[in-house]
C-alpha cells in the first residue's frame, strides 16, 4: 500500500502524490486459538499492543532469502543465493532485518548492516553481530524479512466458533511503520 493523496478538479487527469515516497506492507493474520490458554495467549498479545499504538516485528513468513554456504559460528555474515539485494534493495526500509529459523527450532533475529555481489548467483550479507554457532544451509528452515508493523484497527473481534475450551478465530490486520530511525 502507499500513501497517495490525489487532487481532482473534475477537468483533467487526476494529479496523483506519493506523500510517503515508499510503499507501506500490508499482512493479514488468520489465528485459530483451541482451548483456554492460547486464548489467553491471543488476548495478552492485544492487550500489548493496545489497538495501532505499539508496534511489533512481524516476519513474512515466507522463505525470503536461501543460505547456499555453511555460516561458521564467529562470522558476521552469510552467504545467500542472489536476489538482487545488493542492487535493489540494500538499506531499504522493510529489507535490513532478517529472521532465521532452523530445523531445530532454533531461531536468531539480526539486521543486515551491509552487502556484496560476490557472483550472478551468490551474494553475501554482513550481519550486525555473528550467529555463534556453525550452520549448514540444510540446518536452515527459513530465512525470512522482518518488518515493523502495528494493527491496522484499535478494535479486534474474537469469534468463539465452540465453548471456552474449544476453538476461537480472530483475523489481524498489520500495517508496516518506518523503521528508519530504529537502529
Amino acid at each position: 500500500e502507499r500513501l497517495q493523496k490525489t487532487l481532482d478538479n473534475g477537468m483533467s487527469h487526476p494529479l496523483v502524490m506519493d506523500i510517503g515516497g515508499a510503499s507501506v506492507p500490508v499482512q493479514s493474520w488468520r489465528n485459530v486459538m483451541y482451548g483456554r490458554e492460547q486464548r489467553y495467549q491471543f488476548r495478552a498479545l492485544i492487550y500489548a499492543l493496545n489497538g495501532r499504538q505499539k508496534a511489533l516485528w512481524v516476519p513474512t513468513w515466507a522463505d525470503d532469502l536461501t543460505i547456499t554456504q555453511t555460516v561458521s559460528a564467529g562470522a558476521a555474515a552469510i552467504t545467500v543465493a542472489n536476489v538482487g539485494y545488493t542492487r535493489f534493495a540494500n538499506g531499504r526500509t522493510g529489507r535490513k532485518d532478517i529472521r532465521i529459523e532452523l530445523h531445530s527450532g532454533q531461531v536468531f533475529y539480526r539486521r543486515i548492516v551491509g552487502s556484496e555481489e560476490l557472483n550472478t548467483e551468490e551474494e553475501r550479507l554482513a550481519i550486525n553481530e555473528p550467529l555463534n554457532v556453525q550452520i549448514q544451509p540444510s540446518e536452515v528452515a527459513q530465512v525470512s524479512w522482518l518488518a515493523l508493523m502495528r494493527l491496522d484497527s484499535d478494535t479486534v473481534t474474537l469469534e468463539h466458533v465452540t465453548d471456552s475450551e474449544g476453538v476461537a478465530r480472530s483475523q489481524l490486520i498489520f500495517k508496516g511503520v518506518r523503521d528508519d530511525d530504529i537502529s
